[in-house]
């Protein structure tokens, strides 16, 4: 659920928790930062492999026009997308973090990257930033930005800031773990299709195909053989909603064909105008692109990114960030802030555990945006009480910017069974931990520690059984007062038999 969007002039407010107790941590899980395009079925791009789909087209694919030192890496824009969130960050968080001037000391500050390059160069730049490191100096001396972004190398002064995250706990898809149950695999066909009917193929593609035909028109897609099949008819036009569909082999994505391509072209669209290039070949502004290819991304990660694959793959994570609010919350020491450089779909796994929804100016609801963060805050009251906020916060998009407005924007987030409290503290600490607990599949989760974490603090209602099926609608699980159904109905039965021996 959505409750108030706040600009980045609301970062600058100190570390009061919005004016309701004072923020004693942070948990920052981002996207990584704009990086450069993949191919459609290999690791870089090549013209050749994407000119059946786009004859149109003549797409800049070199590293130097992306300023990328590999492909997939962070791109320079995306250096400074990074920077505005660590600025933004660092006037929320100064009191946290306890700066001396405007560098925060090094022992408050923990980076814990996915290994991906693109996700190490993200977490060093961010912290380099906060650590007020002149860029330059990063993007320019391999040798340090070579000890950046290795785990246990050094930023600025700070020794020993990017370390590994629990293992498993960034895992995006794919088959099972060793030894975890096969219901740890990500979906089938099936497994979607169970999900909800507002999952379905045919019902997303009645959704975004007059998207798909605008970028298809676009493209001049798509060569006729690319249409061959059972689909294809002789002398027939072939678009990209007249290719053929199967379900895909790959976990990123649910079916080939139109979903596929249209994602793919959607996606490079996307990095082409946040890194300031000419939209496809220029024949969009980046706000005419964003028009066709946000819905069609959204739609894309609604359903590869669903609720079973969010248990399935998301729980490790859930587990991680409630281990750090726990440790924030009874250490008067150690780290204040975490940065977790993960993936889209690490957001959006969190997103369906929460039941969150968020909405930024000029994108679909929940659109996970590269380098913004769903952000865990720890509140203490007067009282000492312990309580959690959870905001979405993002960059906002060159072409959605005024020339002297914010650079960030953040909307705080409600959780729905903590409704309740949203509007004074956030949720209460021990309520968060046990309804995300709650959410999540145990069994799923490789590492024992974070495993045997979720195990101990589910609801006592929570049992064996709820872990090998869990409820559909967990909102129902819990009243208003955090009691489950089931006492409601018990306390009213034996009001019952109390009424009939009195009456009797």
């Amino acid at each position: 659920m959505r409750n108030t969007s706040l600009h980045a002039a609301s970062f600058a407010a100190s570390a009061t928790g919005m004016g309701q107790g004072e923020i004693i941590a942070a948990v920052l899980v981002a996207r990584h930062g704009v990086r450069g395009p993949y191919g459609m079925m290999q690791d870089h791009p090549d013209m050749a492999e994407l000119r059946p789909y786009a004859p149109n087209m003549s797409f800049a694919l070199d590293m130097r026009s992306w300023s990328i030192r590999e492909w997939q890496g962070l791109t320079g824009k995306g250096v400074r997308f990074l920077h505005d969130m660590a600025k933004a960050n660092l006037r929320r968080y100064r009191a946290l973090l306890k700066a001396e001037g405007t560098v925060p000391k090094c022992a408050r500050l923990l980076a814990t990257p996915d290994t991906d390059a693109r996700n190490l160069e993200s977490s060093a730049h961010y912290i380099s930033a906060l650590l007020g490191l002149d860029k330059s100096l990063l993007t320019t001396d391999m040798m340090m930005l070579r000890q950046a972004t290795s785990f246990g190398g050094t930023i600025a002064n700070c020794a020993n800031l990017t370390r590994r995250a629990p293992a498993h706990s960034l895992r995006q898809g794919g088959a099972a773990l060793p030894g975890l149950p096969v219901k740890c695999a990500t979906g089938t066909e099936r497994d979607l299709a169970n999900l909800n009917p507002h999952h379905g193929r045919l019902a997303v593609m009645h959704r975004i195909q007059p998207h798909l035909e605008r970028i298809s028109r676009v493209l001049g897609c798509c060569a006729p053989e690319l249409c061959a099949g059972g689909q294809w008819r002789a002398q027939a036009p072939c678009s990209i909603v007249d290719l053929p569909v199967g379900w895909s082999p790959r976990w990123w994505e649910t079916y080939e064909g139109p979903l596929s391509v249209g994602f793919y072209f959607s996606e490079l669209f996307l990095l082409q105008a946040l890194n300031g290039m000419a939209v496809a070949s220029g024949k969009l502004s980046p706000a005419e692109a964003m028009a066709d290819a946000a819905p069609v991304l959204s739609a894309s990660y609604a359903l590869a990114w669903n609720e079973h694959n969010a248990r399935a793959h998301g729980s490790a994570l859930a587990a991680y960030v409630l281990q750090l609010l726990r440790f924030a919350a009874t250490q008067a020491e150690g780290q204040r802030l975490t940065y977790v450089s993960s993936h889209d779909v690490n957001i959006l796994y969190l997103k369906h555990l929460l039941g969150v929804s968020w909405k930024l100016a000029g994108w679909p609801a929940d659109f996970p945006m590269l380098g913004g963060a769903l952000a865990f805050e720890l509140i203490r009251n007067a009282a000492g009480d312990a309580f959690v906020k959870v905001a979405y916060e993002a960059p906002i998009a060159p072409w959605l910017r005024s020339s002297s407005g914010p650079k960030v924007e953040r909307d705080w987030l409600t959780v729905p069974a903590c409704a309740k409290w949203a509007r004074a503290h956030g949720c209460p600490l021990a309520r968060f931990v046990s309804l995300l607990a709650d959410a999540t599949s145990p069994e799923c989760v490789a590492d024992s520690s974070l495993r045997t974490l979720l195990l101990d603090v589910r609801p006592r209602s929570a049992t064996i059984g709820d872990m090998e099926g869990h409820t559909k609608d967990r909102s129902r699980r819990y009243d208003d007062r955090g009691q489950p159904p089931w006492v409601l109905l018990l306390i009213v039965q034996l009001l019952g038999c109390i009424s009939d021996t009195l009456l009797g």
